[in-house]
């Protein structure tokens, strides 16, 4: 589980394979990796500090606070052109918009 935090420390999201559904079906005890797929970065631009938690059937194997910082440049994210360049910390969200005439 990967938890980035921004700079003043609160949790921005939660990479989490439990909560997202995903079981391995192997047994990493003595060696091998994971890894997690994001289909789109959904971090906004700015400096993030992640932990790093590592559980097996439910126990704590390891725990890793600050197991690495991640810069996020400015992008855009959702392919409008327009992007903030301000660094403000969180997340992009997928959207759809609608106007309607009443």
């Amino acid at each position: 589980m990967g938890t980035p935090r921004a700079v003043y420390l609160e949790i921005v999201t939660l990479l989490n394979s439990q909560l997202s559904g995903t079981s391995f079906g192997v047994d990493l005890a003595r060696s091998g990796r994971v890894y997690c797929y994001l289909e789109r970065f959904p971090l906004m631009a700015g400096r993030y500090f992640c932990d790093f938690t590592v559980r097996a059937n439910g126990a704590l194997e390891d725990r890793i606070e600050t197991a690495f910082s991640l810069d996020v440049q400015p992008g855009d994210y959702y392919g409008s052109g327009h992007f903030r360049e301000v660094h403000e910390h969180g997340v992009f969200v997928s959207q759809t918009w609608l106007a309607r005439l009443d």
